[in-house]
């Protein structure tokens, strides 16, 4: 049993030079430019449309799908304090009109969960 304790230990590493070339430029493309833009960019403004009709309870037919979705977003929108009140006409708008310390809380949240 002792002699058994005194043997070396050896451990051997084989590297994939092809696998880890294409992980570091994998991992670079996706990371290059990640600071742009330095705001929070919302591009899809029909979801802000929707929210905004849920928030003022007015009737809509909506095609873009079942409208679950759009009232998990319009209960964020509620608990976060959005009144419906904005216009949505634009891509990138209401970046300093929306609260969005809840969607980070909750980001927060899901993130400790697991």
């Amino acid at each position: 049993m002792v002699d058994l304790l005194k043997m070396p230990i050896v451990i051997t590493v084989q590297i994939d030079v092809v696998l880890a070339i294409l992980t570091v430029l994998g991992i670079g493309s996706r990371l290059w430019g990640l600071q742009y833009p330095r705001a929070i960019v919302f591009d899809e403004v029909y979801y802000g449309q929707f929210v905004s009709l849920y928030m003022k309870q007015t009737f809509f037919i909506d095609d873009s799908g079942p409208p679950l979705g759009h009232m998990i977003l319009a209960l964020g929108a509620y608990l976060g304090g959005f009144d419906g009140n904005f216009a949505w006409n634009r891509i990138g708008a209401g970046g300093n009109h929306c609260s969005f310390s809840l969607y980070f809380v909750a980001k927060w949240k899901l993130a400790v969960s697991n």
